[in-house]
């Protein structure tokens, strides 16, 4: 260590480097001063030239003796001027990150020291609603015009980091900013209450980096630019109305870890699940809000949550959420055990069967009026699947996708997804009757002790069954095979179906390997479709105002899903005449 010690001395004479812990080690040899920072190694000579002080990165080392004075040297002290904390084993070094939200706190309003939910409720209340939070101003307390905005959205969505936005930038302001600085190393602005922000077109960047590390982001815009705000002042001072002093902002988007655009093939489901406790009924709806496909369904459950294992192996949603008053303690375990990102929903804020028909009945999602009772009127006709699960008794499953549709709700989702969802019935596939008849059971125990879709080692797919089956070229393909395998078919006309499609690709080889050169270069069409409809659907994000050319790349995103049918269907003419029994009619609902 001693050999060591004078080689990096040497070297740092020579070169400065940046400065780094002490090696393994190498903290006994690096006493302490009185004034706790680290003296000169004793392998050094003790002439003043030699004694250093380990600062910060800024400031790694100060050759002279001239550049520190000689009272500062011999205590072993550092300058005041941008020092930091000598690095010892005794004292570890404190982030940057860390160091700047120590001396950062929120400010001092009132609501901010003593957090309550809209109802007073403080934290550790059984009954205390993390969505919301109670803002109300002390006397002698003001805000500006914008932050009487930012205040108003956020009091609605305290569970979520709140990405406002100002001018061509969005700003973080108190705990946000603080998240901000600490998760995604945005520097503080100003000198007062934590405030930091980023360039619009790092929004996808930074919402990614956080959706993946757990949180829920809420983007706010402007719905009007500086000079449309003075036109509208304008037209309030002729009506003699009161002029506002800030641009209109709403909030546009909730990004969540189910609702944020997923980033690989595999399908990203939210699940809701809730019980029949009397009776042992379980319902669930799951949704894939990336391609609009809505399940729901319900079966007894008597055998110790066995099928809700089972989905929840088959799915692996990115999102879980529960009826806190009807779902058992057996599947609130199960859920929080399984999914890292689940949510119990009580005091009447989880949706149920009640809430699901009058929003229905309200909303007029289906059609172009509103339904009229559980099948609807004329112009309005629920789904298929949705009046057989509004008849059952107790209706479960409509409470399930109750849940759904305040979630999609809350998540400014449900005008667009709703309207446009593909709705089928789901069935147990480890049970008998409906679905589950037609096909061989595979519960949730088979699934991870064969390792059909994760690994017994970290979890991963490396040397699961599914990796050693798959050679789709197409992500949309890639989803129905991993469907086709947590339900085989066990009648023997749906086996022999299957098997004839593979012989008659077989046997003509060439015109397989032009198809398969097709698909490759195709989008993910399923994705794409929805994104497009999305686009022509009236939501608030559609009028938001931009300083980047939004338009541009939503009709280049058409113009792709336009050449990809092209693409799709012209192979498919291309080979049919070479592929007995190749059709180009679509395949039955799932």
């Amino acid at each position: 260590w001693i050999h060591l010690e004078r080689e990096i001395t040497l070297a740092q004479r020579l070169v400065p480097l940046p400065r780094r812990a002490p090696p393994l080690g190498m903290d006994r040899f690096l006493k302490k001063s009185p004034g706790g920072a680290a003296a000169t190694p004793p392998s050094q000579s003790s002439g003043p030239g030699n004694k250093r002080v380990l600062a910060s990165s800024d400031s790694d080392e100060v050759p002279s003796s001239k550049k520190r004075t000689p009272s500062a040297l011999s205590s072993g002290q550092p300058s005041q001027s941008r020092v930091q904390p000598a690095l010892t084993h005794d004292a570890p070094a404190v982030p940057m990150a860390a160091l700047g939200e120590q001396a950062r706190q929120v400010s001092d309003l009132g609501f901010l020291r003593d957090k309550r939910d809209a109802q007073g409720r403080r934290e550790g209340d059984p009954n205390f609603d993390p969505t919301t939070m109670l803002v109300k101003l002390a006397k002698g307390e003001k805000l500006t015009p914008a932050m009487e905005q930012y205040w108003n959205i956020k009091k609605d969505h305290a569970d979520m980091v709140i990405f406002f936005k100002m001018g061509k930038f969005y700003e973080l302001f108190e705990e946000d900013a603080l998240l901000g600085h600490r998760e995604l190393d945005l520097a503080f602005m100003g000198k007062e209450a934590p405030h930091c922000g980023f360039p619009e077109a790092a929004l996808p960047k930074y919402a990614e980096k956080l959706v993946a590390l757990g949180h829920k982001v809420g983007v706010v815009e402007q719905m009007e630019t500086p000079a449309q705000l003075e036109e509208r002042n304008k037209k309030r001072k002729e009506a003699g109305q009161r002029v506002d002093k800030a641009v209109r902002r709403e909030i546009c988007s909730v990004l969540t870890q189910g609702t944020a655009p997923p980033q690989g093939a595999q399908a990203k489901y939210v699940l809701f699940v809730c019980e029949d406790l009397p009776s042992k009924t379980l319902g669930v709806c799951f949704v894939d809000v990336a391609t609009g496909c809505v399940s729901l369904g319900q079966c007894p459950e008597e055998d110790g949550c066995q099928k809700l294992r089972t989905l929840v192996a088959q799915l692996q949603p990115a999102e879980a959420i529960l009826d806190g008053e009807s779902t058992s303690r057996e599947a609130r375990a199960l859920l929080q055990q399984a999914v890292a990102s689940t949510a119990v929903l009580g005091d009447g804020r989880y949706g149920g069967a009640v809430f699901a028909r009058k929003a229905l009945d309200e909303g007029g999602y289906f059609g172009g009026g509103a339904a009229g009772g559980a099948g609807g009127g004329a112009a309005g006709e629920w789904p298929a699947a949705l009046q057989a699960a509004a008849a059952l008794s107790p209706p479960v499953a409509f409470g399930a996708f109750g849940g759904c549709l305040r979630y999609l709700q809350r998540t400014l989702l449900d005008r667009q997804l709703l309207p446009r969802a593909e709705f089928a019935q789901w069935f147990p596939t480890d049970g008998e009757g409906g679905g589950g008849a037609a096909t061989l059971v595979v519960d949730g125990k088979t699934l991870q002790n064969l390792e059909v879709f994760a690994n017994s080692t970290d979890g991963g797919t490396k040397g699961t069954l599914f990796a050693a089956i798959d050679r789709t070229c197409t992500p949309f393909g890639k989803r129905e095979l991993r469907r086709w395998v947590c339900a085989p078919p066990q009648r023997v006309e749906d086996v022999v179906e299957r098997q004839d499609a593979v012989a008659a690709l077989l046997a003509a080889p060439d015109a397989a390997e032009t198809l398969r050169k097709a698909l490759h270069k195709l989008p993910d069409l399923e994705r794409l479709l929805a994104r497009v409809h999305s686009f022509s659907v009236d939501q608030a994000s559609n009028a938001a105002t931009h300083y980047t050319d939004v338009s541009k790349a939503r009709l280049l995103e058409f113009l792709k899903a336009l050449a990809g049918l092209a693409a799709l269907d012209a192979a498919v003419e291309a080979v049919q005449p070479h592929v007995p029994g190749l059709s180009g009619s679509p395949p039955p609902p799932r």
